[in-house]
Formats: structure tokens, C-alpha cells, sequence
């Protein structure tokens, strides 16, 4: 996007399957990822998430990676995320005609190599899945849970054929 910049990135591309490439965005070269704090992002592994399913259960693969573009930089962030465009060229007069003198754009969406953008991506995922969950005390909600059960190893009646947290719908069931 045009605006203000303060602040440059490099870029650069890998391939990406046979016939496709990804830009990868480079924050360190501008110091841009010294500057951030960024909370520690452990991933779950195998174990982690065998503990937390049971038969019947589904599981989907989401790549925030993949969902990274979907989420805007703040105000800020896009002042120091500048990209040299001057090399860019477009066959679309109007376009060539509008973007004036400056060589410079602002990047306004998380980019792979900024400290933060997991975290960010993955809470704000995660605001947007609440929302796509609907009301948990509808029970025509099939994300509908009435109560929040812990089995925890050591209390009494844990059960280590059960997950440690478990939601449980109107009739009794995960």
C-alpha cells in the first residue's frame, strides 16, 4: 500500500512445489525484529494432541503460516515495513500513472519473518473461530458444550483413558 515509510525490508523468493514461489520478507536485515517482543509459541506435538481426542473425534490441519496474509499489520508495524517496488511493472497505465514518483510501498500484512506474526496470526485465528463457533449454549450448536470437566492426573476419579479437558455437551457426551 502507499504511505509513509521509515523503515525497509529485503525480499526474496524460494521455490514452492514445481511451478509456484514464495516471497519470503526478510526482518532481519532491517532490525526490525530486535526491536519487537514476540511471547514464546510452543508448538503441540503428537503427544500433546493424542492426550486431548478420542474415537469419534475430528482434527484439522490449520497452517497459520499459509493464513499469515490474512491478517493486517498495525498503523506502525507498516511505517517500518517498507519494500522496494521499483522493479515492478504493470501493463495497466492507470496503475503506472497513480503510483507516482516514489519507489517505496508499506507491506500491511504479517510477513514470514517478522518476530510476531505466528503469535498474531494464531490470536487472531483464534478471535475469529469464537465468533464461527456461535453461541455454546445453543444445543442445535454442534460446537454446544454446558460444562468444562477436568481429569488431571492425581485428582481423584482420574481416568487416563480420557482427555485432561474435556467439554461436555447436554447429554453427557465429549
Amino acid at each position: 500500500e502507499a504511505g509513509d515509510v521509515r523503515g525497509a525490508m529485503s525480499y526474496f523468493w524460494v521455490p514452492k512445489g514445481d511451478s509456484d514461489i514464495r516471497m519470503v520478507y526478510d526482518g532481519t536485515g532491517c532490525g526490525l525484529n530486535d526491536l519487537i517482543w514476540a511471547m514464546h509459541f510452543g508448538l503441540p506435538t503428537i503427544r500433546n494432541t493424542m492426550r486431548s481426542v478420542l474415537p469419534g473425534y475430528y482434527q484439522c490441519d490449520m497452517d497459520v503460516g499459509e493464513m499469515f496474509l490474512n491478517f493486517m499489520l498495525h498503523e506502525l508495524m507498516r511505517e517500518m515495513s517498507g519494500v522496494d517496488v521499483s522493479h515492478v511493472r504493470s501493463d495497466d497505465v492507470a496503475f503506472e500513472e497513480g503510483r507516482g514518483e516514489s519507489a517505496w510501498e508499506r507491506w500491511c500484512r504479517n510477513w514470514m519473518g517478522l518476530k510476531d506474526s505466528p503469535v498474531r496470526s494464531v490470536q487472531l485465528l483464534t478471535r475469529i473461530k469464537l465468533e464461527a463457533y456461535g453461541d455454546r449454549r445453543d444445543r442445535n450448536n454442534p460446537f454446544h458444550w454446558e460444562e468444562v470437566v477436568f481429569n488431571l492426573p492425581g485428582s481423584e476419579g482420574y481416568r487416563p483413558d480420557l482427555p485432561w479437558v474435556m467439554k461436555i455437551r447436554f447429554d453427557g457426551h465429549l
